[in-house]
Formats: structure tokens, sequence, C-alpha cells
């Protein structure tokens, strides 16, 4: 019970607000996401801060104990059939292990869940709003604002003002966007909010603006974990990459990389900024090594373009062959998700 409160505590809140940019591409094509929790303390240091990483941290310690979390929670729902809280947290803990890990299956179960809360009478006030993060994370934009329609007055107001603005993202309606997230960032000013704000100026020509609201969200960040203070070195490298500057991006993956060791969404943007400055062989041996840890058919087409640009593109084919074949079965399953990767 100890690893399902320690996740519940903070892994939520990171989820929760995490859809934005969800599976890896959002609506523009940005990284995976992973945003702070809420803020729970003190003022403490911010964006330009150096925390000394914990030895105790690592992405397969993140990994593991999440896990552990779940599996605690489903021994606890077999006893508990009309629980729709704690298929609710767990719900939110699945999500959170998809964020990480990458891949569909954890959505799967998570949207297993919600079908399971469904049967159970006068639950639609707390399904409702999971279910469009869902779809919003399933890059299912129209799904996601039935689901909102349907919660009605029971609809908590900054919530489905934070969504109303995500779907606004994903369907290119950028003023309505960007108008929802101001207000949001005016009129209540979380940590996500901000990532919101920044992400998506990030996306919208604004790089500078990005980089402020992202200090500003990270020095609202009270008491993160250390897989939140990769994720703002992260995505500070991915916009110096972006503006040009690879060395600065490649020291702010490194920074990413002391904090959540082992994370492939760092080591995939440090393979790209070797293949930009011409490193192809290192470059192809970071993919390599990424796709043994995550098997992820993304990470294969990458490759195999490296290997085309190469001396030996032949050597690309059977490449391109297995992620055909990991994209279609992912087709299959998420095809709304997964068609743009594929």
């Amino acid at each position: 019970m100890q690893g399902l409160r320690h996740w519940l505590a903070h892994g939520f809140a990171l989820v929760c607000v995490g859809l934005l940019v969800a599976c890896g591409q959002g609506p523009a094509g940005n990284a995976a996401p992973l945003v702070p929790a809420r803020e729970s303390g003190p003022a403490g240091g911010g964006a330009g801060a150096r925390t000394a990483p914990s030895l105790q941290h690592s992405y397969a310690r993140e990994v593991a104990q999440l896990g552990h979390a779940i599996d605690a929670a489903w021994r606890l729902m077999a006893g508990q059939p009309d629980n729709a809280q704690l298929r609710l947290e767990t719900f939110a803990l699945h999500l959170e292990r998809s964020r990480l890990r990458g891949g569909y299956e954890d959505t799967r179960l998570a949207q297993t869940l919600l079908d399971n809360v469904a049967k159970i009478p006068n639950t639609l006030p707390l399904t409702c709003l999971a279910q469009a993060r869902l779809h919003l994370m399933l890059h299912r934009p129209g799904a996601a604002s039935a689901s909102l329609d349907s919660c009605g007055a029971t609809l908590d107001a900054v919530e489905g003002a934070v969504l109303r603005a995500d779907i606004s993202f994903y369907e290119a309606r950028y003023e309505q966007a960007q108008e929802g997230y101001r207000a949001l960032v005016n009129q209540v000013g979380a940590p996500e909010h901000y990532v919101r704000l920044a992400l998506f100026r990030s996306k919208t020509g604004a790089a500078g603006e990005a980089v402020a609201l992202l200090e500003a969200a990270e020095k609202r960040t009270y008491g993160g974990s250390a897989s939140s203070r990769a994720w703002f070195r992260l995505q500070r490298g991915m916009l110096a990459r972006e503006r040009g500057r690879l060395d600065e991006a490649l020291a702010l993956y490194h920074l990413a990389a002391e904090e959540l060791p082992g994370w492939w969404l760092i080591d995939e943007q440090i393979a790209e900024v070797r293949r930009l400055s011409s490193d192809s062989a290192g470059a192809q041996a970071l993919y390599q090594d990424i796709i043994a840890r995550t098997g992820r058919p993304e990470h294969m087409d990458e490759l195999a373009r490296l290997l085309r640009e190469g001396q030996t593109p032949e050597a690309a084919d059977s490449w391109i062959q297995r992620a055909q074949a990991l994209h279609l079965q992912q087709v299959k399953s998420f095809a709304d998700a997964a068609t743009g990767h594929a």
C-alpha cells in the first residue's frame, strides 16, 4: 500500500495535466510530456537551480515503483467490486505508466477500468472527465469534447477549461486555444497552466516566451519529483535545439539524464542532436540501444533513416519491415493514436 499511496500522491497530478502532448506526439509534434506535480510547499530553486540528483532515482526504479503500486491497486479492486474511486485512481496510475514507458497496453487497461466504473450506478460525474482525458491522450478530440459535454453541471470549471483549450489546440483552432491557456494562467496560475501555454507558444513561433513560461512553471513547482525535474530540462533542451543551439540542447539533455538516468525519451533527443551534428555513427548506436530497451517502432524508423542516408542503405530494410509490422499492429488496436506515428 505504501507504493500505491506514493504514486497517488504525485503521479495523479502528473498524469491528469499531461495529456496536451501525450503518446509521444502532440498536435504540433512535441515530445511526450511529463508535467510537474502541483504546488505543495514554499518556493524553491527555479529553472536555473541545480539540484543534486539522488542515486535512488532512475527511470527503471520509477517504472518499477509504479508497477508495484498498480499491482497493489488491482489486488485491492478484486475485493472491492463497487469501489469506483479506487478504479479511477488506478486509471491515473496506468496513464502515468503509459507516459513513462510508451506503448498502448496501459491505455487499454485504463479504458477497461473506466468501462468497469461505468457499470457502477451513478458514476457518470466521476468518469466523464477521465474519459475525456483518455480520448485526448489517444488523439480523439471529438470524442473528448463529447465526453466533456456529457459531464453537464458536474464538470469542474477549471478542469473543463483546460481540456477545452487542449481540444482547440489539437484541432488547430489556435486563437481559441491561446485564449483558453492565457485565461488559465491569469486566473488560476497553477504550474501545469504555465506548462500548457509554454508548449503552445513553442509550437506557434515564440520560443523565447516558451522558455520564460517554463521557468515560471518550474519556480511554481515545489517538491517536484526527479521525473518532473528531468522533464523541464528536456523541454528546455528541445527549445534550444529548435533554435539551432545544439551545444546548449545537449548540455540540457545531459542534465535531464542526471535527474532520471535511463529514460529513453531523453536518450532519443540526444540521438537527434548527434544526427544533426553529423555524428551518424553515434546516433545509430544510441538508437540501437534505445530499441533494445523499448522495442518502439518510431525508433526503428529513425535508425532506418540514418542507415539509408549512410554507406549501407540496404541495412535499413530489415528495420523498416520490423517497424511496419509493429505500426500496423498498433493501428489495429488504437487507430487514432497510432496512425500519425505509423
